[in-house]
């Protein structure tokens, strides 16, 4: 079929596997002419410099080093054409932004990936208390103060949105929205029929690459824990949790981590990559330290155990794990020092009904919409609102 509308994917970090499935590269080439332009050598050069190599390759990617590069694949488009945006809130996304909006172009935010949030008081709040207000508080200001002023940048004209909370987003709450679900529900629809692979019990504990993690780098901030401490006393943990459970503890590994370069961090535990929702679907218990990736022990109905440490508790981000263990009604353990009495596993393998379905309504997926998967259903609106004929 002849493709009457364009759809081009801007995004800030190399494109991975994980991206390329969460993007709906493929499902959207059926129906579009797509390009990806992968503007990670330009906006973030020190990342693109360390991490060139492990992009996706596909036909559709196309690496961006200058803006100048940016306006010309833009520009020699022809016809309809819409942009999904997962470029961050740096001055060169501003730029971009302002480009698009004078050029009358489409843009798509997509808020398919939401957790529970602390509210901006809270979180000043929490750093105060901290006794590092001057370091983390101001930030958080200036954060904030940033969220305030987004009204006045250039607003999305069309979202994507999974669940009520994607609708607390300003950047959001005036554009068309295309209601859907959350990233994860994708993967759950595409596993939720395979059969168990083992009838052995255990825990699966779904890794957040906390000490590594690309995000830090690239937000320029520390990472929430260091190496030295986190591993010994999470490994300590898993240890002792084995003993006095039975449950053997499996590592989920983060899409984006690379225990390749780093195999001996949970010692004989070797993580397992790609394999999250299966994992998380034939486990007894889920453990976690803040993930999105919880919404599939939600989906599955898995009771949770939200893992802290010290060093979390002097973090920025300490508060978005309390606000979803409240959510959920979880138990939150601190991993360098619990008793085993914390470890009953009766307490543990507790889950809340009204808990999980207010989760599931408000953070994973809106109410009525089809079990198909999220850019099917973004084709079927966009070729409806442009009269594009369906295949």
């Amino acid at each position: 079929m002849t493709k009457f509308v364009s759809i081009i994917i801007l995004t800030e970090v190399p494109l991975s596997r994980r991206d390329y499935e969460r993007f709906g590269i493929e499902i959207l080439s059926r129906h579009f002419f797509v390009r990806v332009l992968d503007c990670t050598a330009w906006i973030n050069p020190s990342f693109w410099g360390e991490n060139a190599t492990i992009g996706y390759e596909c036909p559709e990617r196309l690496k961006i080093t200058a803006w100048d590069e940016l306006e010309g694949q833009l520009t020699r488009l022809s016809g309809q054409y819409i942009v999904i945006d997962y470029l961050g809130d740096c001055s060169t996304a501003l730029y971009v932004r302002q480009y698009l909006k004078k050029k009358r172009v489409l843009r798509v935010l997509v808020r398919c990936g939401l957790i529970p949030e602390p509210n901006s008081l809270e979180r000043i709040r929490r750093a105060s208390r901290q006794g590092s207000f001057v370091m983390r508080g101001i930030r958080k200001v200036l954060r904030d103060g940033l969220s305030l002023i987004r009204p006045k940048l250039p607003q999305a004209d069309m979202a994507v949105v999974a669940g009520e909370a994607a609708l607390r987003d300003r950047r959001v709450q005036k554009a068309e929205h295309i209601w859907v679900h959350s990233f994860d529900f994708d993967v759950y629809l595409r596993c939720r029929g395979k059969g168990k692979e083992t009838d052995v019990p255990y825990a699966v504990f779904l890794d957040s690459d906390l000490a590594f993690h690309a995000d830090f780098e690239l937000g320029g901030e520390n990472p929430m824990v260091t190496a030295e401490r986190y591993y010994p006393a999470i490994n300590h943990f898993f240890d002792r949790f084995e003993l006095l459970t039975g449950l053997k503890v499996v590592i989920a590994a983060h899409p984006r981590s690379r225990y390749d370069l780093r195999p001996d961090l949970y010692g004989h535990r070797i993580p397992v990559l790609h394999k999250t929702c299966e994992l998380v679907k034939d486990a007894s218990l889920v453990m976690t330290t803040q993930s999105t990736a919880i919404s599939l022990a939600v989906m599955c109905n898995k009771p949770i155990l939200y893992l802290n440490t010290d060093e979390h508790e002097n973090c920025d981000y300490i508060g978005y794990m309390y606000e979803a263990a409240s959510a959920l009604k979880s138990n939150i353990i601190n991993i360098d020092h619990f008793s085993d009495a914390e470890l009953n596993l009766v307490d543990l393998m507790e889950v809340s009904d009204d808990a999980y379905r207010y989760y599931m309504n408000t953070y994973i997926k809106h109410p009525g919409t089809p079990d198909a998967p999220i850019w099917e259903i973004f084709s079927a609106y966009i070729q409806r609102k442009f009269c594009v004929p369906s295949d």
